[in-house]
This record gives structure tokens, C-alpha cells and sequence, in this order.
């Protein structure tokens, strides 16, 4: 295994026409850098709720919630395969959030929100990580 560093994350939220409505995707790069100096860039994408013009209250918190993970993620390191920083990342990080998150506007973000707003960072680390050891892309996590 490898040490390595996350350098760089960025959050897009892209909003996609369904038939019935409008559904919100978060999408995640997150850049790498081993110890070695080789990069590894990957992406996740997650759909994170329907659209709604009446009631935009779950949409603010849901990108709340992203922007807070990605700012999470920034700078974190990790000696060995990217699912130990995945596991030390729930252990450690996530139950933060569980209480930061636990009432907003009286309504209680639950745990199940949190894990899919956390989907396309843990993808898309998963995939840099295959391209920092340069596993072809049909061996990523993101590969169709």
C-alpha cells in the first residue's frame, strides 16, 4: 500500500430533468497525491433528492450536508488502502455530523441521508486511488 493525500475536492450540484419532476445530483473529484508524487484524479455521482419549487428545505440541507463533507475530506491522509480512510472517516468523522446534523429547522437529518450524501465522495475516492496505483478504467468504481 501507499500513503497518499487528499489534495483537492470539488462539489458540483447538477439538477436533471426526470419525467415526473426535477432530481438534484451531487457529483465529487477528489485529486490524490502518493508519496511518491503520482496523481490519481476520480468521480462519484449520487442522485440526492427530487426537486421540489413549494418546499426547498430538504434540497438547502442535503447540499449543506455535501459541502460540510467535502470540507471534511480536504487535507485528510492515510497510509494504506483508500476503504481504511473510508472506515477512519466513518468512525471518526461521521458521528460529528450525526450530531451536528441532528436538528435543523426541527427536522432531524437522518443517518441514511448522511451515508448518500457521502456516496459520491467515497466513489470517487475510491476511483482516485485506482488511478494513483493506474488500474485501467475499467477497473474503477465508476466504470460502466
Amino acid at each position: 500500500m501507499t500513503k497518499f493525500m487528499i489534495e483537492h475536492v470539488a462539489l458540483f450540484f447538477l439538477p436533471r430533468p426526470l419525467p415526473a419532476g426535477e432530481v438534484l445530483l451531487a457529483q465529487v473529484c477528489i485529486r490524490l497525491r502518493g508519496n511518491d508524487g503520482m496523481p490519481g484524479a476520480g468521480w462519484g455521482l449520487t442522485p440526492l433528492c427530487v426537486l421540489d419549487s413549494q418546499d426547498r428545505t430538504r434540497e438547502l440541507i442535503l447540499r449543506h450536508c455535501c459541502e460540510e463533507l467535502a470540507e471534511a475530506w480536504r487535507g485528510l491522509s492515510c497510509d494504506g488502502h483508500s476503504a481504511l480512510l473510508v472506515e477512519q472517516f466513518r468512525q471518526q468523522v461521521l458521528p460529528a455530523f450525526g450530531q451536528k446534523f441532528a436538528s435543523i429547522n426541527g427536522e432531524d437529518l437522518a443517518q441514511d441521508d448522511i451515508l448518500v450524501c457521502l456516496s459520491p465522495f467515497t466513489t470517487a475516492l475510491h476511483e482516485a486511488y485506482a488511478a494513483l496505483w493506474g488500474l485501467p478504467d475499467d477497473w474503477r468504481p465508476g466504470a460502466g
